[in-house]
């Protein structure tokens, strides 16, 4: 049996750096889903309590997409047995929420530049 550390230079490069970068996902994941836990609170207070709006539900999708984001692409990073069927449709699933955090991500942010600017239409090319 050949170890992967036993094998080419350029491949033991390429498998540290697979392993950096699983960690470095790991760790970032680990913080945020601390954060996420930590912030419930304030999340209960001050969405879940009060008359829903359209932010409002554009944050908890946000905040739930990234979520279930993480949680899929912690999936696609641990090693099992899954078959290529099982592993595709992983993957279009943690696709579709990486995409839904997205476009959320990026309309809450163009709602903040629109409340900077005093809800000047112009500043959203209206």
């Amino acid at each position: 049996m050949r170890c992967v550390w036993d094998s080419e230079p350029w491949q033991q490069n390429e498998a540290e750096a697979w392993m950096i970068g699983n960690y470095a996902t790991a760790s970032a994941s680990a913080l945020w889903i601390v954060d996420h836990i930590e912030t419930l609170p304030t999340e209960l207070n001050s969405i879940w309590r009060k008359e829903f709006t359209g932010t409002s539900v554009l944050f908890l999708v946000n905040r739930y997409m990234f979520l279930l984001f993480i949680v899929m692409e912690g999936f696609q990073n641990f090693p099992g047995d899954g078959s290529d069927m099982q592993c595709h449709t992983v993957n279009i699933i943690t696709t579709v929420f990486q995409s839904l955090a997205l476009v959320t991500t990026n309309a809450l942010f163009a709602l903040r530049v629109y409340a900077i600017y005093n809800k000047n239409k112009v500043i959203l090319g209206c």
